[in-house]
């Protein structure tokens, strides 16, 4: 949600975890009715929520109507724990939805230690396989707070 990103916004070192969104949502735009429908969740179970940040729509190869969505999810670290110290438990959300649908249905969430900062990603059309990239190789700590000075001076 807008409001949390002065609090929460793990790419750019806000890391509030009180202030973290954990009711983002996916929504689809209709241009022939100018509505927005926000899509439901099915057999999504974190207590932790969503935080999103990047996506990708696929179709599958098999039935081109059956979607799937990837989501970079910037999770609060769990046990209360700070995200000042530890940084954010960013994970990877794969759904599946079809065209026209008003759900998405939840299909399995992806840790691994090389999801690191992820920004965005690019999924395939099997429902399992992506690519991510991580804005920085560190979530924490005087080399990526130097190297993001860096960045802003260059700009």
């Amino acid at each position: 949600m807008p409001e949390s990103r002065p609090y929460w916004l793990p790419a750019v070192g806000r890391l509030n975890e009180t202030g973290a969104s954990r009711d983002d949502y996916v929504a689809v735009y209709n241009p022939d009715s100018s509505k927005f429908t926000r899509l439901k969740l099915v057999n999504f179970t974190s207590d932790r929520g969503l935080s999103l940040h990047g996506m990708d729509v696929v179709p599958s190869t098999e039935d081109p109507d059956r979607l799937f969505v990837y989501l970079v999810n910037h999770r609060a670290p769990p046990d209360g724990q700070s995200a000042k110290l530890v940084g954010a438990d960013s994970v990877v959300e794969i759904f599946e939805t079809r065209v026209g649908s008003s759900t998405l249905t939840h299909i399995k969430t992806v840790e691994h230690p090389a999801i690191i900062t992820p920004n965005d990603l690019v999924g395939f059309s099997d429902g399992e396989s992506f690519y991510v990239t991580n804005d920085h190789g560190e979530k924490l700590g005087f080399v990526r707070t130097f190297v993001s000075i860096l960045e802003r001076m260059i700009k």
